[in-house]
C-alpha cells in the first residue's frame, strides 16, 4: 500500500506499507495486515493511519473451537501520524495506491473515497452511466434474457446480485431519472 500527501508548499511525502506487510516486519504469526486511514478521526488537527494484525500463532490456533478452521486474532498493532496541525494547514490531497482519496476545497477536507463512490453509484450524464442506471438495464435485459424468471423479481435481481429491496429502491428513483432526461431530450428535438 503507498500513501502519497501532496502540500500547498509544494511537498510531496509518500509513505509505503509493503514492508509492514511481509512477515519480517510482524514475525510468522502476521498472515493478513489491516490498514486504517483514519477520516472519520480528522478533526483539523491531525490525520492517522492505524495498523491492526491477525494473530496465526500456534497458541491462538489451539484456543480456537474444534473445526476446520481456527480463526486468527485481530490484534492491535501501530499508530501511525502522518500530518501533525502544522501539516493539516498544508494538506491539500491524499492518494491511496494512485486513487484520490481525500482533498481540500474551499478550505475543508472532502472525503473523496466516499464521493466517488457516490458519483459511480448514482451519477449518470450523456457520457456516463452510474452504476444504479446500468443495474437497470441489465436488470431489465435478464428480464429479456431468461423469460422464465421474468415473473419473479427475487430471481433477475439475484441474477445481477442485487437484494431485490435495495433494487426497488434504487430503481425507482433511476426510472424517474430516466424518464426526466427522456423528455427533456425530446422537447429539446421539437
Amino acid at each position: 500500500m503507498e500513501l502519497k500527501m501532496l502540500y500547498d508548499s509544494m511537498r510531496i511525502e509518500v509513505f509505503s506499507a509493503s514492508e509492514l506487510t511481509e512477515k519480517k516486519a510482524l514475525g510468522d504469526r502476521n498472515l493478513l495486515t489491516n490498514f486504517e486511514l483514519r477520516m472519520d478521526q480528522v478533526d483539523g488537527d491531525r490525520l492517522w493511519l492505524e495498523m491492526l494484525w491477525y494473530d496465526a500463532s500456534p497458541a491462538v490456533r489451539a484456543e480456537s473451537p474444534e473445526g476446520p478452521m481456527a480463526t486468527a486474532r485481530r490484534t492491535a498493532g501501530w499508530r501511525f501520524l502522518l500530518a501533525d496541525p502544522e501539516d493539516m494547514e498544508h494538506l491539500v490531497a491524499v492518494y491511496l495506491d494512485g486513487s484520490l482519496v481525500i482533498w481540500r476545497e474551499s478550505g475543508q477536507l472532502v472525503f473523496g473515497a466516499l464521493f466517488s463512490l457516490k458519483e459511480s453509484l448514482y451519477y449518470s450524464d450523456d457520457k456516463a452511466a452510474s452504476i444504479s442506471r446500468r443495474a437497470v438495464f441489465l436488470h431489465d435485459y435478464m428480464a429479456r434474457k431468461r423469460p422464465e424468471i421474468a415473473d419473479d423479481p427475487a430471481a433477475v435481481c439475484a441474477e445481477i446480485g442485487y437484494p431485490p429491496d435495495a433494487y426497488s429502491a434504487m430503481a425507482g428513483i433511476e426510472a424517474r431519472d430516466i424518464r426526466k432526461t427522456r423528455d427533456s431530450e425530446e422537447g429539446a428535438l421539437r
